[in-house]
């Protein structure tokens, strides 16, 4: 058994960071407009946050097959292990807990959370369905959210429809002397320019696509994050 205690607060800022990269819905097959019929369901690890526990950390990941979150937590923690527990649901009690302690538990297939006088029993999918977490590469620089928000928000209006256009459904991104991010749905080339701090010796001008959630991320990041 796993067993990690964590603040409430601290526990619900992780869950309702990572949960909201987590994908409940449904995607479509391929490009264009489709019929919901022609939907597709995507896999229920896809609907779940992913929570390993070790050392003296919790480890939240979630991802929704084109952008993947990650919160890194203090916890007391006994025990080595990993679960996977729906995150709409976690996200949605996290945020009403009292500010106590909370307890979680892990035992084979199954979970309990305890807060206080709550208590949440749930039921893990398997681990080992979640995709595995993909090696970060160096970081090749730093900006500022709140500049970074600013930018997005100036191209954003770029983007395709993605039922109609799902592949202009990105950004894109120049790394120069200013890191340039543009975004086109064929008819409009919106672009913005934003001071930033290169850490990595790199050639002028490294080009790369970033998914339309980068939008979403630059919004809900703190003004002082980089």
């Amino acid at each position: 058994m796993v067993r990690a205690a964590i603040d409430s607060a601290v526990f619900a800022d992780a869950v309702t960071w990572a949960a909201r990269y987590a994908s409940g819905g449904r995607r479509q097959a391929g490009g264009g407009r489709r019929d919901a019929s022609e939907a597709i369901p995507l896999r229920a690890a896809y609907a779940g946050l992913h929570i390993a526990a070790a050392g003296t950390r919790l480890v939240l990941r979630a991802t929704d097959g084109d952008a993947a979150a990650r919160a890194e937590v203090d916890a007391g923690v006994a025990g080595e292990g990993e679960v996977v527990l729906p995150a709409k649901l976690l996200a949605d009690v996290a945020t009403k807990l009292p500010k106590e302690i909370v307890i979680l538990e892990v035992e084979g297939a199954g979970a309990t959370l305890t807060c206080g006088g709550l208590a949440l029993q749930l039921q893990s999918t398997n681990p080992a369905d979640f995709p595995s977490a993909s090696e970060l590469p160096p970081t090749l620089g730093a900006v500022r959210a709140g500049d970074l928000r600013e930018a997005v928000k100036r191209v954003v209006p770029g983007i395709g429809d993605e039922d109609q256009y799902p592949q202009w459904r990105s950004f894109g991104i120049l790394a120069g002397p200013a890191l340039r991010i543009v975004a086109t749905d064929r008819a409009r080339l919106p672009a913005a320019d934003t001071p930033w701090q290169p850490t990595l010796d790199h050639q002028e001008n490294v080009a790369f696509l970033a998914p339309r959630s980068l939008a979403d991320i630059a919004a809900t990041c703190p003004p002082t994050a980089r």
